[in-house]
């Protein structure tokens, strides 16, 4: 089985961390970057994902403003250098919270969720 993968991150360095880590899960094939809130709702309106890896900080807003346009159900994973939003991304049903910059062992655990 193959998971499609949408990466909303706006950080060069974060974006090719995530990448190289995917990289060791062939299963999981980064169908898109997009760097913006709207740029990601504009690719889930005429796309499927069944994984949204999640910057929360954006330059036109924050990541959880993606949420409810995600059809479906996919797994989100929160990725943020604040922890202070760990509280808010379990209530918005977030399947896990990595704090930047991610550990290969971490980011291991949250595809095992998966």
């Amino acid at each position: 089985m193959s998971y499609n993968v949408l990466l909303v991150e706006d950080d060069d360095l974060s974006y090719e961390l995530v990448k190289r880590n995917l990289s060791f899960f062939p299963e999981f094939v980064l169908e898109k970057r997009a760097s913006s809130v709207s740029e990601a709702v504009d690719f889930v309106w005429n796309n499927t994902v069944d994984v949204v890896f999640l910057d929360i900080e954006l330059p036109d807003g924050r990541g959880f403003d993606v949420i409810p346009y995600l059809p479906g159900n996919p797994a989100v994973i929160v990725l943020t250098g604040n922890e202070h939003y760990a509280f808010t991304a379990f209530e918005n049903g977030v399947l896990d919270f990595l704090k930047k910059p991610v550990t290969p062992a971490r980011f291991k655990v949250a595809i095992e969720k998966i």
